[in-house]
This record gives C-alpha cells, structure tokens and sequence, in this order.
C-alpha cells in the first residue's frame, strides 16, 4: 500500500509508475502527486509497451 510507506520516497526525485493497464498506476500517481511528490504515469501500461521486456 503506497500510503503506508511515503517514507520512503523522496520528494526531490521523480517517479514513474507502470501497471499492467496503467489505470492503477494513474491513481497511485493522483494520489502521490497531492501529496507534493514529482511522478509519472506510464500511459496504457504494460498492454500499450512495444518495447523489450526483460524479466529477472
């Protein structure tokens, strides 16, 4: 839950959020951002990425 752990982002650095659909990461970012930190939406999410994925 992103609201038990604002801890532990900074609020000088610049975050991007991504999900599956990008609709979630989208209300993570409204809610990050009303709480003064610098972030972004990954726009479609993971379904609109076209790009390599690499998983570790």
């Amino acid at each position: 839950m992103i609201s038990a752990n604002l801890d532990y982002f900074d609020k000088e650095k610049e975050y991007i959020f991504i999900c599956r659909s990008g609709r979630r990461s989208e209300n993570v970012c409204h809610y990050l951002q009303e709480q003064g930190y610098k972030v972004a939406n990954m726009v479609g999410g993971m379904l609109e990425w076209d790009g390599e994925v690499i998983v570790k």
